[in-house]
Order: C-alpha cells, then sequence, then structure tokens
C-alpha cells in the first residue's frame, strides 16, 4: 500500500486509502489502537470499503473528534471531495452526510490545522499535474464543515510617503 495517508488521533491510528497495486486505488480505512504499553494492537478495516470512492493522495485530518479525508485521486482524475466520520471514543468511524468539497480538484496537497480548528489545504496539483498555488480554508464547527473557500494572498502594497513623513523620518528606537 503506497500513496496512502496516515492520521494519529483519539489514541488510534488510521491508514485512509492509498494504492495496494499500480493498478487500483482503496476504499479502505484501516486502524489500529495504541495499548496501555504504547504499543499498536492489530490493524482493523474499517468496514467494507468505508469509504464512498476510492482514494489515494488524499489529505487526512482529525478535528474536534472528526475524520477528514480530502481531495484526492479516484484513480483516473483529481477529486474535490471531502468526505468526513465522527471518531467514537472504540475507535471506531460513523460517516456523517457528505458535505463541503473544494473549489476545485487536487491531490497531493498538503493539509493544517489551525489552533482556532481552521483546516487549510494548501498548493498540490490539480488534475492536469499541474502545481497549484492556492490556499483554501474551512472552519470546523462541532455540527458541520463549512464550505472550503479560496484564500488569496496577495503581496501588501509598498507604501508611499508623504511630504510629511519625507520631512521627518521616523525616529530609530533608543537603547537603554
Amino acid at each position: 500500500l503506497y500513496r496512502l495517508n496516515a492520521v494519529a488521533a483519539n489514541n488510534a491510528i488510521y491508514i485512509i486509502g492509498g494504492r495496494p497495486t499500480t493498478a487500483t486505488v482503496s476504499r479502505k480505512i484501516y486502524r489500529a489502537m495504541r495499548s496501555s504499553s504504547g504499543a499498536l494492537e492489530n490493524w482493523v478495516e474499517m468496514g467494507s470499503d468505508i469509504l464512498p470512492e476510492a482514494r489515494a493522495d488524499a489529505i487526512g485530518l482529525a478535528a474536534q473528534g472528526k475524520l477528514f479525508v480530502i481531495g484526492g485521486t479516484d484513480g483516473s482524475q483529481a477529486r474535490a471531495s471531502v468526505f468526513g466520520f465522527e471518531m467514537q471514543p472504540d475507535g471506531a468511524l460513523a460517516p456523517l452526510t457528505a458535505g463541503a468539497t473544494l473549489p476545485a480538484a487536487r491531490l497531493r496537497a498538503a493539509g493544517a490545522l489551525s489552533q482556532q480548528q481552521d483546516i487549510y489545504v494548501i498548493g498540490g496539483q490539480a488534475g492536469d499535474d499541474a502545481q497549484a498555488d492556492t490556499v483554501y480554508r474551512a472552519l470546523v464547527v462541532s455540527e458541520a464543515f463549512m464550505p472550503l473557500v479560496r484564500r488569496q494572498f496577495a503581496p501588501a502594497p509598498t507604501p508611499t510617503p508623504t511630504s510629511a513623513q519625507e520631512n521627518h523620518p521616523p525616529r530609530q528606537p533608543t537603547l537603554l
């Protein structure tokens, strides 16, 4: 299995999708619970084909008791879909109603989670293998996954000094 994603959450590790062979893409999620000694227990398949669609090169993130599978490829094209699962105390996964999608398909993107529970999808590739220079952001709230929106980061404009600033340059701080 390669081109998978792994997420550590709630005393477990989840393996999401991936490619068992070069010709196939998996719809499976596996879980291994961490024992009290710190060792991983046996891997367990989380239901037969728990992912609604096959996924490789996707982002996996956990936030507020939910596991998200974002973007990736189904083996033939890049996808924009987002799958969500409620993580149960015993490590089981309960599928959530389909929600937000990415504004554009992405695979091999980076994912990040802020302390405020914002999910960021950064870069990656579009379906034509072109590198993407986008950053998408979504808020994770207790009952829903908010739509992912494109954030455009433009450089800050260069300030133009006024005549008063030209005549009176800012003072440099004095160290005592």
